[in-house]
């Protein structure tokens, strides 16, 4: 029996053997793995820019849907002309 527990809050899921959530570093989020049994955690993904928005397993737990991008913003100064 494969199972999924979503705790969306904290970005993370739990299967029967493992429990995967978002590591960022340098700006750039990755998903890792955790296994249940304390071997080493594995790297998912290996994504070099952006950031990981949401993350979902199929429930199966056999695929995985990530919804990336980033995050722009712009400073403008506005001032009178007539001055």
């Amino acid at each position: 029996m494969i199972w999924i527990l979503e705790l969306p809050a904290l970005g993370v899921y739990a299967g029967p053997k493992a429990w995967c959530t978002l590591f960022a570093k340098k700006g750039i989020d990755n998903l890792w793995e955790q296994p249940l049994d304390n071997s080493p955690p594995r790297q998912l993904t290996h994504f070099v820019s952006e950031q990981i928005a949401r993350f979902r397993f199929s429930p199966d737990g056999t695929k995985l849907a990530i919804e990336r991008g980033h995050i722009e913003s712009d400073a403008v100064l506005l001032r009178d002309a007539a001055r």
